[in-house]
This record gives C-alpha cells, sequence and structure tokens, in this order.
C-alpha cells in the first residue's frame, strides 16, 4: 500500500497571515497537520530583496522545525501563474524567467524543503498556435528544466515538480503529452522531474481532447507513482474550482477520496504527500475559511490510516 500523508498549501495564508508564525500554528494548532507545500506568494524570489528573503526564508525553517513541520516542497503560487516566465516570447524575458526558478530552488533550500514545484511558464497563443512554434517552446522549456535540474542538484535538492495542467497552453496538458514530455525531459536530468496530479485539472473545456484526459483517476493511474505530490480539491468537470471538502462543495464535486486512494494504489506508487489546495474569495471570513479547512482534513482522514 502506498504510505498517503495529508498536507495543506500554504496559499490559505496569502495576504491575510504573512507572518510564517501565524499561518505555520494555523496547520499545527488548529488543522493538526504535519506537511506543508509552501506557497511562492508569501515569499517570491524575485519582488523580495536577496537579504530579506535569506532571512525570512531561515525564520521559517526555524519555526516549522520548533512546531514539528516539514515544509516538502517550495511550489508556485498566484504572481507566476499569471507570467510566461520560460515560454515567453521574448528570449531576455524568458531568461528573467529562468532567474525566477533559480532564485526559488535558493529560497527551498535556505527553509529546508525537499525540492520546488508548480508550473513555471506559459505559451502565448501566438507561439502554442502555431506548430513549429510550440514545438520551438516546448524545446526550449525541457532545456530550461535540464540546466534548473543540475542548479538544483548543486543546491542539494531532491526533485523538480512540474505540474500538470488543462489547456494547450500550458503544456503537459494532457495525458498522452505528459508521457511524452515526463520521458523527455528527465534525459540527462540531474535530478528528477517528476509530475505533480491535480485532480481539480481533469478540467477540458474549449479545447481539443480525449475522454481519458477528463478523468481525474486515470490521471492518478497512470502517473501517481511519478507524482510524489498529489492536489487535492474539490470541483465539478467544468474547472479548476478549488473548493473546500464541506458537506456543501461535497455534494456538488466529483473527488471522491476513495476513489482517489484506489487509483493512486493501481498506479503502483509507494508514498505520496495528498496536499489540500483550497482557495477562498477575498470576502470569505477568516473565521470560516478555517472552519472550512477543518472539515476538509477531518473529511480526508476518515480514508486515510
Amino acid at each position: 500500500m502506498a504510505d498517503l500523508k495529508l498536507g495543506i498549501d500554504a496559499c490559505f495564508a496569502r495576504k491575510r497571515w504573512p507572518d510564517p508564525k501565524d499561518w505555520m500554528k494555523i496547520v499545527r494548532d488548529d488543522l493538526n497537520l504535519d506537511y506543508v507545500e509552501f506557497c511562492s506568494d508569501l515569499l517570491d524570489p524575485i519582488l523580495t530583496p536577496e537579504s530579506t528573503r535569506v532571512r525570512t526564508a531561515k525564520e521559517i525553517r526555524k519555526i516549522a522545525e520548533d512546531l514539528g513541520l516539514t515544509i516538502v516542497v517550495y511550489y508556485t503560487g498566484l504572481i507566476p501563474h499569471c507570467l510566461n516566465l520560460l515560454s515567453h516570447p521574448d528570449l531576455e524575458a524568458r531568461a528573467l524567467g529562468l532567474r525566477w526558478c533559480i532564485g526559488a530552488i535558493e529560497t527551498a533550500s535556505y527553509m529546508g524543503a525537499r525540492g520546488i514545484g508548480g508550473h513555471f511558464d506559459t505559451i502565448a497563443y501566438k507561439d502554442w498556435s502555431d506548430p513549429e512554434r510550440r514545438k520551438f517552446m516546448i524545446d526550449n522549456l525541457l532545456e530550461s528544466f535540464r540546466y534548473l535540474s543540475r542548479v538544483a542538484c548543486d543546491a542539494g535538492q531532491e526533485f523538480i515538480l512540474w505540474e500538470q495542467m488543462y489547456t494547450p497552453n500550458e503544456a503537459p496538458h494532457t495525458i498522452r503529452e505528459a508521457h511524452e514530455l515526463y520521458e523527455r525531459v528527465n534525459e540527462g536530468a540531474a535530478v528528477p522531474i517528476y509530475l505533480t496530479v491535480d485532480v481539480g485539472h481533469a478540467c477540458h473545456r474549449g479545447y481539443p481532447y480525449s475522454p481519458e484526459d477528463a478523468d481525474p483517476y486515470q490521471w492518478l493511474r497512470e502517473f501517481a507513482r511519478v507524482s510524489p505530490v498529489i492536489h487535492i480539491q474539490q470541483t465539478d468537470a467544468s474547472a479548476s474550482h478549488h473548493w473546500p471538502f464541506t458537506a456543501k462543495y461535497n455534494e456538488r464535486g466529483i473527488v471522491d477520496p476513495k476513489k482517489v486512494i484506489d487509483a493512486i494504489e493501481a498506479s503502483g506508487s509507494k508514498e505520496n504527500y495528498l496536499i489540500l489546495e483550497i482557495f477562498h474569495s477575498l470576502g470569505t471570513g477568516e473565521d470560516q475559511l478555517i472552519s472550512d479547512l477543518k472539515e476538509s482534513v477531518a473529511y480526508w482522514r476518515q480514508y486515510l490510516k
């Protein structure tokens, strides 16, 4: 059986609890969780000056150790997902995207995370809609990942995680493409470049896709063994909503914990971190937010031994 560890993405703290002591106390005292996926929006590698970033990352490491928390991975948040980074059409801008990722690796090392993860690029329409240009951008992206794997190795990192998405401008967006790119990117990589499966990202709409691409459990059956971190959210088939696992949303949602666990087992995986990635609107009160997170944790603990 796979060893499944429940954790949470610190995105819930974005803008509300920027002090690491505050959000880590919520993780430990309110949610009683041991594992955290750090959200880059809380400590951006470019927007935050190096001296402040290094000091804060070291403080986060110390607080986590004192509270008995494990920061598994430093993961991209909302800010980088609004940028093109490694696939910007301008070469100089792509170089700055690479610098963002190098800064993320450095920050992850200072805070004691095992690696970085996320989605580090978006391909512009004029590039992804032209087959030759898309091939060029994908080839460039793979070479960037291999370079980052060497940086990660030198920094003592264990892996890089590449998140599966659901539109052709954010590869990999289909099961077939994920298999192809996973094999190619790891040819000559200095540390493993794994995938992150998000159960809410099987929501292909508006673009061609196969039925299997819209099945979150098929993604898990095929990739959980190479997805040490799996994102869990409640959602329906129309979009990646990142709802909490509360009674209200579980009635509407399609994500079933038992089916998730069965699919992971079918993949042959030995260990996975199941990371709650739950978003709330800015209009949601803090008490409601924490209540939703508590209910989500309790819901999943019914299924995890």
